[in-house]
């Protein structure tokens, strides 16, 4: 996605990065995955950090584990 058209803009992004928040555990209740589709914006940090590591999917190697353990780290620092 360009700057200039948000991620949260195109369906298929949202829902694929909702998929990954929900393997990440970020989103584990019914009410937490509807918050998020109301308000996918408020999730904008979370999406670019996942952006800079490559995109990963869940149990996708490597990748995935630095971004979950990136995301953890900052978590205590209010990224959302």
């Amino acid at each position: 996605m360009t700057d200039a058209v948000p991620w949260y803009s195109d369906y298929d992004e949202v829902v694929r990065f909702a998929a990954v928040l929900v393997a990440a555990g970020w989103l584990e209740t019914p009410g937490e995955v509807v918050f998020f589709f109301e308000q996918p914006w408020m999730w904008a940090r979370v999406h670019k950090f996942w952006e800079q590591f490559g995109r990963p999917e869940h149990d996708s190697g490597v990748a995935w584990r630095r971004y979950i353990a990136h995301i953890e780290a900052a978590e205590a620092g209010g990224i959302r």
